[in-house]
C-alpha cells in the first residue's frame, strides 16, 4: 500500500533517482505544474494525485535497481 507523503520526501525521491518531474508527471497521469507546485509547498495534491505520483515513483525506483542489478549483480547493487 502506498502512503501520503509530503512534499519534502517527494522531493528527496524525485532527486535520488534523477528523474525529471515531467517523466514522473506522464507516467503518474498527472500535470506536472501539480507535482511542480507540490513540491515547491505552494499547494496541497488530492489523495488520489498524490497515490497515483506516489506509485509512479515506486515503479520507477524498482526499475532502477532491477536496471542495477541486471548491470552489476545482485552482490554489487546492494553494496555487498
Amino acid at each position: 500500500m502506498v502512503t501520503k507523503m509530503t512534499s519534502v520526501e517527494m522531493d528527496l525521491r524525485i532527486r535520488r533517482i534523477r528523474m525529471p518531474i515531467k517523466g514522473l508527471a506522464s507516467a503518474a497521469d498527472v500535470h506536472s505544474d501539480s507535482i511542480y507546485r507540490f513540491v515547491k509547498g505552494l499547494h496541497c495534491l488530492r489523495r488520489s494525485t498524490n497515490r497515483a505520483i506516489a506509485a509512479a515513483l515506486v515503479s520507477e525506483e524498482l526499475a532502477l535497481r532491477d536496471h542495477l542489478v541486471s548491470l552489476h549483480g545482485p552482490g554489487k547493487a546492494a553494496g555487498i
